[in-house]
């Protein structure tokens, strides 16, 4: 999901690709957590407009938090648990408690997993 402020930009090679999102969640899986980590994230911090990166952990009430600084670089904040409130600093949300990012999920009880 992204987030966008403004008028919506898409590729113009590829019109499903938002060229100028504010933020980006991602919820991670064990096919796609390396990729979203690595090459996925490396092409989304080449978009100006990304000031936010969120990645979603699916097996636990865990969010990481990516923020763009004024130098370029970017600083990772973790929020665990569900009494954790994940606060977005781009955009005038406010916060957003993990236990709403988790509503109905159920953590099973080997390896942690939601079902």
């Amino acid at each position: 999901m992204s987030v966008v402020c403004g008028e919506v930009q898409v590729d113009a090679e590829d019109r499903d690709a938002i060229i100028n999102p504010r933020i980006i969640f991602e919820v991670l899986s064990k096919s796609t957590e390396s990729y979203d980590r690595g090459k996925k994230f490396d092409l989304y911090r080449q978009l100006d407009s990304l000031q936010e990166y969120i990645l979603v952990n699916q097996e636990e009430p865990q969010v990481e938090r990516f923020v763009r600084q004024e130098d370029g670089s970017w600083v990772l904040h973790v929020f665990k648990g569900l009494t954790a409130v994940l606060d977005l600093q781009t955009i005038t949300v406010g916060v957003l408690p993990l236990s709403e990012i988790y509503d109905n999920v159920t953590f099973g009880l080997e390896e942690g997993l939601a079902v």
